[in-house]
């Protein structure tokens, strides 16, 4: 069986931050956004909680992003070009 990763403390802040100024919509396709996606590994405690490794995304895009990592993070770095930096 495999092990659910144990959430940090800070999760559920972090989530909601992410949602709320995603517009709880899924960041690639618009839809309800339903799962707390993350570019880069949420094992990396340094970037966990930063909202610029996260996004809100539907269950279908998250899986379309962890499958295609690469050119999830192309992706990525062209909506936070546009929106963050």
């Amino acid at each position: 069986m495999k092990r659910k990763p144990r959430a940090a403390k800070g999760d559920p802040l972090c989530r909601s931050v992410v949602f709320e100024r995603d517009a709880f919509r899924c960041k690639r396709c618009g839809r309800p956004g339903t799962d707390w996606c993350h570019v880069f590994s949420r094992g990396i405690k340094a970037l966990r909680h930063n909202p610029q490794n996260s996004f809100c995304g539907c269950r279908k895009c998250h899986a379309w992003f962890d499958s295609r990592r690469k050119m999830g993070r192309q992706w990525w770095e062209s909506v936070i070009g546009q929106e963050e930096m």
